[in-house]
């Protein structure tokens, strides 16, 4: 299921129907792939580059149209897998929603949707999880400019998960109905506004803790009096042990200071 203003080179149908194509033969009529996309910003390159790669192929079809929320409900809920071979997901609403409604569901392991895919049965992960290789872009994707990294998902891998998904449908489909309870209790509105509200009333105690209570660290002290650690040591780099280690490297003998 592919919005188009979301880049269809990020969201990688053509992957998805390779992928189809190397697991089950053409005339394989057990199984049928749906492509569905909607919006109004359809990408024709890739449009023309994915219907010519499943011309001939009955089993795969392309749905290119907004369904209205019946349609949409009757159409999510009476698939058997849900494929996602992204390149890079900020969130993965649509991988969440399948895993919640129990649908089995192969996709890459990586990006955004890790935040929840890592709460599943490793015995889900390890059949379903498609493996991914890291990938420089060569040119522009829409808002991601050349240079840029996302995941390459590996089309022999994504074959193999469908394989597997189609012949272990039963187990496959009881695991994934055990998981979306797994992953429900964590990810639930209640469940997150539990630990949202845990977290706002830790920062509560703290600020109205009185200020000589509230005594800083040395290596707090230490990045603040010191301007050349300030713009060194910015975001995921400021890390205590990582000042420790500068203070007791040389800071100590340059007559640095750790106090505030």
């Amino acid at each position: 299921m592919i919005p188009t203003r979301s880049i269809v080179a990020r969201k990688n149908p053509l992957g998805v129907a390779k992928a189809f194509q190397r697991a089950f033969s053409r005339a394989d009529t057990s199984v049928r792939l749906v492509i569905k996309s909607h919006g109004t910003q359809a990408d024709d390159a890739h449009q023309r580059n994915l219907t010519a790669l499943i011309a001939g192929w009955t089993n795969i079809e392309l749905l290119h149209r907004t369904f209205d929320e019946e349609a949409f409900h009757s159409l999510s809920s009476s698939i058997d897998c849900y494929v996602s071979l992204h390149r890079s997901e900020g969130f993965g609403l649509n991988i969440l929603k399948f895993i919640l409604q129990g649908t089995p569901t192969i996709a890459t392991t990586y990006s955004g949707s890790m935040d929840f895919m890592r709460h599943l049965p490793q015995t889900l992960l390890d059949n379903l999880g498609v493996k991914w290789a890291p990938k420089v872009l060569d040119e522009d994707a829409g808002p991601y400019p050349a240079g840029n990294r996302w995941s390459e998902p590996s089309v022999e891998d994504a074959a193999r998960a469908m394989r597997y998904a189609k012949a272990n449908q039963a187990a496959v489909k009881a695991v994934a109905k055990r998981a979306a309870k797994a992953v429900f209790s964590k990810f639930s509105s209640k469940a997150r506004g539990a630990e949202q509200a845990a977290r706002l009333n830790e920062i509560a105690k703290g600020l109205a803790a009185k200020p000589w209570e509230m005594k800083p660290r040395p290596e707090d002290c230490y990045w603040a009096q010191n301007r050349d650690l300030r713009n060194a040591f910015v975001g995921a780099a400021l890390h205590v042990q990582t000042l420790k280690n500068h203070w007791e490297g040389g800071g100590r003998r340059e007559g640095r200071s750790q106090s505030c």
